[in-house]
């Protein structure tokens, strides 16, 4: 689940985000009873071997490719942290990348392609992360971004964000000055590092490489040298275009996410802190949306872009609860709580949240349960 706390003894990575608000434009959502998943789906809960059932342990799906293989990872109750594969029939594969160390580290598939070729992180006994690539046939891949130095200790190096359908992978690297650089791999193995024109240079500036469509069009974030941060569009040529978030002239961070379409997504931030979800058309018009909660709600996070639109994520409520919501094109929102979640308020505001849909409308979330151990979850059309 996404948290600002770390549960561990190490950094609890979510590498897929660094991550985004402004004038909002309010949704008028139908909420569902508690407990129950929208009208039109099935839930099919699921947990990896191996998985922990001591507090934040447990399954974490992140991504679903078009042939229905779910990735995500593990933690077991040592805290150790493995990859693992999900297949259609059930079967369920769980893997360690070569180098990795799963307590001081471990391995973090975070997108998987219509192949099967998984892509994500692995963290070493060192605390150096690397990048791996497991092909559908389980050979791996280990690489980092050239002429990084991510000294050791620091959880720093290089972090694929995700892979599209032609085996391209798009993500960043941070060496010790922790300042953020873009990288694209080729099939080949040969990357190209990339930087957008308006980052900054100092701590924890940069350019942040999120997502990649099949055309090989990159959407992320940029840190200008004032500390502000934008979404960015880059184009198969090398051509970026920033963009900027409703009443902001910057964001505090921002996440981004692109589909086929060229339809970006995401979340963003204000200065002061209130986390709102977007959707970016191919045209350049940004809809910022805060789905609504009996509550109220008080941050929104947008994880996932479906192929057809749809964006999918957590909303925070003022009770200290979490809800998933699926907001489709046309503006109208679910939010609703799966079975089995935690239904109390707690310091992370976690319950449940959706990360990943394919193209056939599967889609892929987790939940916490009352005993904080994670869970995840296929909502599969009927």
């Amino acid at each position: 689940m996404q948290s600002t706390a770390v549960p561990n003894p190490k950094p609890f990575i979510r590498l897929l985000f660094l991550l985004t608000l402004a004038t909002l434009a309010l949704t008028s959502p139908r909420a569902w009873a508690q407990g129950s998943v929208p009208p039109g789906y099935r839930i099919v809960e699921f947990d990896a071997p191996g998985a922990g059932t001591v507090q934040y342990a447990g399954t974490e799906a992140v991504a679903i490719n078009s042939r229905g293989v779910t990735t995500g990872y593990v933690i077991d109750n040592g805290y150790g942290t493995h990859g693992f594969l999900r297949y259609p029939s059930g079967a369920i594969t769980v893997f360690d990348a070569p180098g990795s160390d799963p307590v001081v580290g471990g391995t973090y598939p975070l997108s998987i392609n219509t192949r099967g070729t998984a892509v994500g992180v692995a963290i070493d006994t060192h605390a150096v992360v690397h990048g791996f690539l497991r092909d559908a046939g389980g050979a791996f891949t280990v690489f980092d971004a050239p002429g990084v130095n991510p000294g050791v200790g620091n959880y720093l190096g290089t972090q694929p964000q995700a892979i599209n359908a032609r085996g391209e992978v798009v993500g960043l690297y941070e060496g010790a000055d922790f300042v953020a650089h873009g990288f694209l791999r080729a099939p080949d193995g040969k990357i190209t590092i990339f930087d957008d024109p308006a980052e900054g240079v100092g701590n924890n500036q940069g350019t942040w490489a999120y997502s990649i469509n099949d055309a090989g069009t990159i959407a992320g974030a940029v840190t200008d040298p004032s500390g502000g941060s934008h979404g960015f569009i880059r184009s198969i040529k090398g051509a970026y275009t920033q963009y900027e978030f409703p009443g902001e002239s910057s964001a505090a961070y921002n996440s981004a996410l692109i589909n086929n379409q060229g339809v970006t997504a995401g979340f963003y931030a204000t200065p002061t802190g209130f986390v709102s979800g977007y959707v970016r058309s191919p045209e350049g018009k940004l809809t910022a949306f805060v789905p609504q909660v009996t509550a109220g709600a008080t941050a929104v996070w947008n994880f996932g872009l479906g192929p057809n639109g749809d964006a999918l994520g957590r909303v925070n409520d003022a009770n200290s609860l979490g809800h998933a919501y699926i907001r489709h094109p046309n503006g109208k929102t679910v939010v609703f709580d799966v079975p089995n979640q935690i239904m109390v308020g707690n310091p992370s505001s976690w319950g449940s949240e959706l990360w990943a849909e394919n193209e056939e409308g599967v889609i892929v979330g987790e939940f916490i349960d009352a005993g904080i151990v994670v869970h995840s979850f296929l909502l599969i059309p009927e």
